[in-house]
């Protein structure tokens, strides 16, 4: 079935505005020739964003012996979306510009309860990091708030967190006070869709996210899985060691990857501080290097079964992810060691990109940024 033209040209009008973004700034001729368009056309577009205030006049090309040719940027913060991670101890925000750069974040000690006083300590940082950043609340396009569990199929609320001890029949809606729209994500989806919409290799993918809880994501063709319940990707109630034995999950359950792969395992051996204790790792330090060989051994284990279930990429993120590019040859032996040589799944390994611990809320912020550029 062949696309309409009011189809044709809305993509075109999407290509043109993303490469804006991409490339900072550019003339009519290079985006004709860039997007294999015609002049004619890409002026037409150019006029249209510049009608909408989404794109304007920035100076003019050098000379090459005739008229100089005008040059247009995007105006990236002519819209912003706002970023919420609510953890079990802690609230992070990150504010993005439609070119997904950073315009500010910061992050507070304020322990989650589902009450109201939360509600009014919540907003007041919202209100407070906005001032700071100097937004007026009319730019914002979305807001995200990134949680620890299981959210309802409208992404309206948190329907079940045995970390924040949000149980059935309870829920949490969170008290969002901006004019802009919100939305609820889970935190492992929300730090996934960075890797969905940042990377351009990777199209299908099991991520694995090792926050302060273990999460992780389906991905087909840049589309993360929600599963029949919501709940694909609970990869940290995965039961790894049966029995007895099994360490015992914040879920009540023993043996689940929880108790395995959280960050504050390693976090606690030193003082409550991730960056530190990889440091001290890197120092040479023999407890904390045997017990991070621990770690990899179980991630290792985890790994290996998703690739060999999947046979799929693998994308390893979270608050550890952004630490293990100099374990990754490690964690690799670790997994070559289990593997058949015909799956050779060590070839598939890959760590996060950018962002760390601000994954979950930049990325809450992101999905708006992606929808709004859909809809230019």
């Amino acid at each position: 079935m062949k696309n309409s033209n009011s189809e044709i040209k809305r993509r075109n009008k999407i290509s043109t505005f993303r490469e804006l973004l991409r490339c900072g700034q550019a003339t009519k001729p290079e985006l004709a020739a860039r997007l294999h368009l015609s002049l004619p056309t890409i002026g037409l577009l150019i006029s249209e964003l510049v009608q909408q205030g989404l794109v304007r006049e920035d100076g003019m090309a050098d000379s090459e012996g005739g008229r100089r040719a005008v040059c247009y940027c995007a105006e990236t913060k002519k819209k912003l979306a706002l970023g919420v991670d609510i953890t079990k101890n802690h609230i992070g925000m990150t504010l993005l510009d439609l070119r997904g750069d950073v315009i500010g974040s910061s992050r507070i000690k304020i322990p989650f309860e589902n009450s109201d006083d939360y509600d009014e300590k919540m907003n007041t940082f919202i209100r407070n990091f906005l001032q700071n950043c100097q937004v007026e609340e009319e730019s914002l396009i979305g807001t995200g708030y990134s949680v620890p569990g299981i959210v309802s199929l409208d992404r309206s609320r948190l329907e079940l967190s045995h970390i924040l001890q949000v149980l059935r029949p309870d829920s949490f809606v969170p008290d969002h006070r901006l004019s802009c729209p919100y939305l609820c994500f889970n935190d492992a989806d929300a730090a996934c869709m960075l890797e969905c919409y940042e990377r351009d290799d990777l199209d299908n993918f099991v991520f694995i996210s090792l926050s302060n809880t273990v999460g992780g994501a389906l991905v087909f063709n840049k589309e993360i899985q929600r599963g029949v319940n919501g709940r694909c990707g609970e990869i940290g109630h995965m039961c790894v060691v049966p029995g007895a034995k099994g360490r015992m999950c914040y879920c009540g359950k023993r043996g689940h990857y929880d108790a395995y792969g959280s960050a504050e395992l390693l976090a606690q051996k030193a003082n409550g501080n991730l960056k530190e204790f990889f440091r001290r790792v890197e120092q040479g330090n023999p407890e904390l290097n045997a017990f991070l060989d621990e770690y990899l051994e179980m991630l290792a284990v985890v790994t290996q079964n998703m690739a060999m279930f999947t046979d799929m990429n693998i994308v390893i993120g979270g608050y550890v992810g952004e630490y293990l590019e100099p374990y990754l040859d490690r964690l690799k032996e670790k997994v070559s060691q289990m593997d058949n040589l015909q799956f050779v799944s060590t070839k598939h390994i890959h760590l996060c990109g950018r962002h760390g611990f601000g994954a979950a809320a930049a990325g809450s912020a992101l999905y708006f940024i992606e929808e709004f550029i859909q809809n230019v």
